[in-house]
């Protein structure tokens, strides 16, 4: 292969190398977009768009540039350990790349260490507390792999992990490769697609970039999905949005700071213990509603995990201590949950019960034949008519993403079933502040409709 690849455009100059630095472990030949990221010399870049070009393996070939540097660490990243070791993961070819090559593999640390002192390291991070696992480490290459699945505050804190000794001539490299679509989509869109940033290069890559697919077939399987994920992942359209059926992002007004509020709910959508196979597993939410003494209801906060059954019940009750400091004395409190049908279902409510002792309770239980569409339909009114506001917060961009794809094959709803499930429980148990203040509207309205009878 070619010891240089020049670079179309120079500018600016700063950031991009005339030659293209290799090691003895780049073994395989870039594509175009690939030789034209590893390029890149500045602090950060953007490789994305279509499914299939090749992203995965551009960042393994920028990491690799610098292996043959005593010192040297780069880290791959996704969000699970799963991604990176399944066939044809990341990790698992890098075997394939580095045999033979003298590196020593570490099954234990997940971990290449070459015959120089160059490592290149693998990790994941499924929760945003997991991303601090590696607040004690020193990377001159990071590289996130799918990283619209992250979220930004997990993105923005790999800045604090690069930095460098003054003997080791490497730059620092933040690189990220995704298509469009999850939680961090829109901050990686305004970051590098949008924004247009020479020091922030976005390498537009296809389908149609990387030979090495049957594109043919890969684009069949796609003709299997719903249309918007079909544009994201075929076209690398980032502007391509889900548009639920009943909701619209544009109708939750994002407030910076709550109202006073008279009554709040937080209300928990626990996923199946026994998840179906070959389906992704549900998350358990739980939304935590508010509702003004004037009758506007406010979103504050969204949490979603998937935890196991015990420890959901240490989610629960953290979640439950940290609302009440949060509220104050002055707003009456109450947590509530979806109960399913069945033995399971009440030996679940029974456990929550005890946990959660001297908390105001509620087991919401099912109504025969009742969907989650219609249960969805009264949140999704007071949205459309403007009497729903939402506390900004790093949940917000994952949560009106499921809102709008509410409906949609393969979107989670986990979510959209906590915020319908506390506004159903704001509207049936309303509290006495909001009470006292309808019974004051209604004589107020009962005066004038004498007055000017």
């Amino acid at each position: 292969m070619p010891r240089a690849v020049r670079a179309r455009r120079k500018a600016p100059a700063s950031i991009v190398d005339d030659d293209l630095r290799l090691s003895s472990y780049v073994t395989l030949t870039p594509t175009v977009p690939q030789a034209a990221f590893m390029l890149l010399n500045g602090p950060e870049a953007f490789y994305g768009g279509s499914a299939g070009p090749g992203k995965s393996v551009a960042l393994w070939l920028s990491g690799a540039q610098y292996l043959d540097v005593k010192g040297y660490a780069a880290l791959i990243l996704r969000r699970e350990l799963t991604d990176l070791d399944q066939p044809g993961g990341i990790m698992e070819r890098s075997h394939e790349w580095l045999h033979g090559s003298g590196a020593v593999w570490s099954a234990q640390k997940h971990r290449w260490t070459t015959p120089e002192g160059g490592i290149m390291q693998f990790g994941h991070a499924e929760s945003e507390q997991d991303i601090y696992r590696y607040a004690g480490g020193e990377y001159q290459y990071i590289g996130v792999d799918e990283a619209s699945e992250f979220t930004e505050k997990m993105l923005r804190f790999l800045f604090s992990r690069q930095r460098r000794r003054t003997t080791i001539p490497v730059p620092l490299r933040m690189r990220y490769a995704s298509n469009p679509g999850g939680p961090g989509a829109e901050y990686l869109r305004a970051r590098f697609v949008d924004a247009r940033d020479p020091l922030r290069p976005f390498i537009r890559a296809r389908l149609a970039d990387n030979p090495h697919i049957d594109r043919e077939q890969y684009v069949a399987s796609l003709d299997h999905l719903d249309p918007i994920t079909r544009l994201q992942l075929l076209n690398g359209d980032w502007s391509a949005r889900q548009e639920g059926s009943i909701f619209r992002r544009e109708w939750f007004k994002v407030v910076e700071v709550a109202p006073p509020l008279a009554r709040a709910v937080r209300y928990w959508d626990l996923a199946a213990t026994r998840p179906k196979r070959g389906r992704d597993p549900d998350y358990t939410a739980g939304v935590l509603m508010g509702r003004t003494a004037g009758g506007r209801f406010v979103i504050l906060d969204v949490v979603r995990r998937r935890e196991t059954p015990e420890r959901v019940l240490d989610l629960m009750e953290s979640t439950a201590r940290a609302d009440k400091a949060r509220l104050g004395t002055g707003v009456a409190y109450r947590i509530a949950w979806e109960e399913e049908g069945g033995a399971g279902g009440k030996f679940a409510s029974e456990a929550i019960t005890k946990r959660l002792a001297g908390f105001s309770l509620h087991a919401d239980h099912k109504t025969s034949g009742e969907s989650k569409f219609s249960r969805a339909q009264p949140l999704s009114s007071q949205a459309e008519a403007g009497n729903l506001d939402i506390v900004a917060g790093i949940w917000l961009p994952q949560f009106l993403d499921e809102v709008e794809g509410f409906g949609t094959p393969g979107v989670h709803d986990d979510e959209v079933d906590g915020a319908s499930g506390a506004f159903a429980e704001l509207t049936r148990f309303p509290g006495a502040g909001i009470m006292e203040w309808m019974k004051a509207e209604a004589a107020k309205m009962a005066t004038e409709a004498t007055t000017h009878a």
